[in-house]
């Protein structure tokens, strides 16, 4: 099979298509004057530079894996280089996380918005699917909070798992998270090796270890999605290069649960057909549906069809797959070659920005957030990844509904 060779060209390409997207994502608002609703564009986040003692650790951590990474990604056997990856990932996420202590990883996982609070007030799984859409809208009677609200049910399914199992302290549950998410990259590094080169995947381990993106993998669920996703990849490649079913079943199960974690995720699709061109085989994309379907057909029997929300999100959705869709120009880019022309003329060009929200749309999501509460009276500042919102006290968590009969 004809694998592609990075070359220093592609590579320069990849990155300047990146610096251009984010250079105009921070120039063209300001120069438009136009009020794009974030503070530091294009991250959601403030500019809020801290330093303190658990600092120190992070940044000796750091530059340890600057210096020893490249050296051990040209060394170390393929078993030992995952495991490698594996944990250092871990590490620098725990060691970014931690600059604030415990409170680093938990902060997000307790506020109301998150996922938490709704799934430890779920008792029936059934009744929960069934009931999903109409306790969507901001005035339906005893409706979800912002996160589980935004997202499909498979979200809330996966912290309903783990408040079943025991895990019920925002920091175990955060632990649990930056664990499942450091496994991205194994599965990453498993796709490159299959579809370019072993020599392409041990390359990219030491950047993608230090990616910025480790910022937000500790205080987000998102990481969560990014390992499911990444798997579901990753078997799509072993599947299309070795003929093997079992592994196109186990993609198409799991990008099909993506779709029920996030309804951004559909634009996974792309990035499956990119595996499918560069591998030069799609046997395995009868499997791979079969499997999602049969995730699509449990949740569909178990009460929520996943095309009933679209009348109750109305255009939320396309506004956040619009955004996505920019960030895959870039993911499709790197590492491998990159012909810009050629892919735009073949995919289209991204849609034009949508209409902002209006006053009583910000209304209804401030009153939605903050339930009864009085935000300027009853609130506390938190952080994720640098950005800062004004949210609900933590202490009105403890006041949680009591869970139903299972």
């Amino acid at each position: 099979m004809h694998r592609p060779v990075l070359t220093s060209r592609a590579a320069m390409l990849s990155a300047s298509a990146g610096v251009l997207l984010v250079v105009a994502a921070m120039v063209l608002p300001r120069w438009l004057d136009e009020d794009v609703r974030v503070h530091w564009p294009p991250l959601h986040a403030d500019w809020d530079p801290r330093f303190g003692l658990l600092t120190l650790p992070a940044i000796a951590i750091g530059l340890m894996l600057v210096l020893a990474l490249p050296r051990v990604s040209r060394t170390a056997s393929w078993h030992a280089l995952l495991a490698v990856a594996f944990a250092s990932t871990w590490t620098w996420i725990m060691a970014l996380a931690m600059t604030e202590g415990t409170d680093g990883l938990a902060r997000v996982f307790e506020r109301r918005q998150e996922y938490v609070f709704d799934a430890q007030s779920v008792g029936s799984i059934h009744e929960m699917l069934q009931t999903f859409i109409e306790r969507i809208p901001f005035d339906s009677p005893d409706n979800w909070y912002v996160h589980v609200a935004g997202h499909p049910p498979g979200a809330l399914l996966y912290f309903v798992g783990l408040d079943r199992i025991g895990v019920t302290d925002p920091f175990w549950i955060g632990v649990v998270c930056v664990t499942l998410a450091s496994t991205a990259i194994v599965a990453v590094m498993i796709t490159l090796r299959t579809l370019g080169s072993e020599r392409l995947a041990r390359s990219a381990m030491p950047w993608i270890v230090l990616a910025p993106s480790a910022v937000w993998m500790g205080v987000n669920g998102d990481a969560v999605f990014t390992a499911v996703a990444a798997w579901g990849l990753a078997l799509l490649a072993v599947a299309a290069t070795r003929g093997r079913a079992l592994a196109a079943i186990g993609a198409g199960v799991l990008l099909g649960y993506c779709v029920f974690l996030s309804y951004g995720l559909v634009l996974l699709g792309i990035l499956a057909v990119a595996v499918l061109t560069i591998a030069r085989s799609w046997r395995p994309l009868p499997w791979a549906l079969g499997g999602a379907f049969v995730v699509t057909a449990a949740f569909t029997v178990g009460g929520f069809a996943w095309w009933g929300r679209l009348p109750v999100l109305r255009g939320a959705v396309l506004r956040r797959h619009r955004v996505r869709t920019c960030v895959l120009v870039l993911g499709l880019g790197q590492p491998r070659r990159l012909d810009v022309h050629r892919w735009a003329r073949r995919v289209g060009r991204i849609p034009g920005s949508s209409p902002s929200y209006t006053r009583e749309e910000c209304a209804r999501a401030a009153g939605r957030s903050g339930r009864s509460h009085d935000s300027r009276r009853d609130t506390v500042g938190h952080e994720q990844g640098g950005g800062r919102t004004h949210l609900p006290a933590v202490h009105d968590l403890d006041r949680r509904p009591a869970r139903t009969a299972a």
